[in-house]
């Protein structure tokens, strides 16, 4: 709202009308493109998982994934990472 209709000195305001603290509005602004980037990231190595997982037509496991993985990546991903 703040940036859509440029209410730059109404920022504190809003936030007392929202029940946001003025500190969290502007940690959560900081933080929307990091996250942006993080969700990018993450659906790329989803469709890389996917890749390999619709390319054994679904008879593969934690083991033969991170193999194929390991053959892909110069530096494969955490096994936690799957799981996300």
């Amino acid at each position: 709202m703040i940036r859509l209709y440029q209410l730059k000195n109404m920022t504190s305001y809003l936030c007392e009308l929202t029940g946001v603290s003025r500190s969290g509005y502007y940690k959560w602004l900081h933080h929307t493109e990091k996250q942006v980037i993080r969700e990018e990231r993450d659906y790329q190595d989803y469709l890389l998982l996917k890749s390999i997982y619709d390319e054994a037509k679904g008879k593969i496991g934690y083991r033969g994934l991170y193999m194929a993985l390991v053959e892909l990546l110069d530096k494969p991903m955490n096994h936690r990472r799957f799981f996300d």
